[in-house]
């Protein structure tokens, strides 16, 4: 059974390099603030939760606070503890007598420095089915009026009941299947050429499967009922090969109260705005958590209780337009120990005429073998290949 996790919200900064002086703006920042990411949900079974410092605006990275003791308790002070997995990663197994629906929750944590941190109780609402997935097919504008890009959009259908939460927080997660442009003919090992006849392919199609980083957030407290008609999830483009066989997309929603709601909505909100070159971090909105014995303290994070619906989607390439594959290119390998002194896992083709024998074609590890790309042979459970 699915449990939530903690999806950490991506941000990327690009870098710039000219002949001229680079330009680094004077930013004021807090530095080394407790940030805390995670939740619980109705789901019994492993939790997830981390525990790092705030890393610097022109460094970014996960700086892990260790050995601390994190605890999650209801509001009869039942509770149980998280182990810390690796480094600022912590989990925890909840079963479901202690995950109930209307009942609150909180965080605590101890830092190994003496420190006390709570969040507030956050209640977890009942959360209404997706009444239904679908997709349709997008043109997107680009700043060159000769140049578009087509793919596919997908939407939701929500239906909720008055005493059914109206904030929703959805996280997705795709998979789709590819493959290698070549299959192995030869490996070279640095010493030896062995030649496969005829060529594997167990190392051609994979399935890759991850979550995609985008916020999506909406309420219906401001409508007539409890209902989204038509909210717009990912894009997914055809510059990509991952519609190019078969693709899936797992949506999770989650119920949220009016307060987590609002720490969401800031956080998305920031992750859209742009300040010249750079983007404001959503990292730098405060959430619900507090040091117990300095109010002063900013800590940013905010911990929440959900229930979890989800629902899956499983398309095929039946669209209207091209979709857009790896693409490789073959550097030609005439003389094996001069040209590949030193690589002991060149994977290669033949490129003469009869089919066999010099000269080889070598290229990016990832164009004979699929898993070189992140994937895997192994096809889920969930996966549909004829339908």
């Amino acid at each position: 059974m699915r449990v939530s996790k903690c999806w950490p919200i991506v941000i990327l900064l690009t870098g710039l390099g000219s002949c001229i002086d680079p330009f680094t703006p004077d930013i004021s920042e807090s530095k080394d603030l407790l940030v805390v990411s995670g939740n619980i949900s109705d789901q019994p079974g492993e939790h997830f939760l981390s525990v790092s410092r705030s890393a610097p605006f022109n460094s970014p990275k996960f700086l892990p606070v260790t050995g601390c003791v994190v605890r999650v308790e209801d509001e009869e002070g039942k509770g149980f503890t998280y182990t810390e997995k690796k480094a600022g990663e912590y989990s925890v197994l909840l079963n479901k007598p202690f995950l109930g629906l209307k009942k609150s929750y909180k965080l605590l944590i101890y830092t190994p420095d003496g420190e006390e941190y709570q969040s507030d109780f956050d209640p977890m609402l009942p959360c209404p089915p997706i009444e239904k997935l679908y997709f349709e097919s997008e043109t997107q504008a680009t700043e060159d009026p000769d140049i578009s890009i087509q793919g596919i959009r997908f939407y939701i259908d929500v239906k909720g009941e008055e005493n059914e939460s109206g904030s929703f927080l959805w996280k997705l997660e795709q998979t789709y299947k590819y493959h290698a442009i070549y299959s192995i003919q030869y490996f070279w090992d640095d010493v030896t050429l062995t030649e496969y006849d005829p060529p594997i392919d167990s190392l051609h199609w994979c399935y890759l499967t991850g979550p995609i980083n985008e916020l999506y957030t909406a309420s219906s407290k401001y409508l007539v009922a409890n209902e989204l008609q038509h909210y717009p999830l990912t894009f997914v483009s055809a510059n990509t090969p991952r519609l190019l066989y078969r693709y899936s997309l797992l949506v999770s929603q989650y119920s949220l109260s009016e307060e987590a709601y609002i720490y969401w909505e800031k956080a998305k909100s920031k992750l859209s705005e742009t300040g010249g070159l750079y983007e404001t971090q959503p990292a730098s909105s405060s959430g619900n958590i507090h040091n117990v014995h300095d109010e002063n303290e900013q800590v940013l994070g905010f911990f929440y209780a959900s229930q979890v619906t989800e629902t899956r989607i499983n398309l095929k390439n039946d669209f209207d337009f091209s979709i857009q594959n790896y693409t490789c290119r073959l550097d030609t390998i005439t003389n094996l120990r001069e040209q590949l002194g030193g690589n002991n896992l060149v994977y290669m083709i033949s490129l003469n005429e009869d089919g066999s024998g010099p000269p080889y074609g070598m290229s990016d590890p990832g164009c004979f073998d699929c898993t070189a790309r992140g994937g895997t042979t192994t096809i889920p459970d969930f996966w549909k290949e004829n339908d």
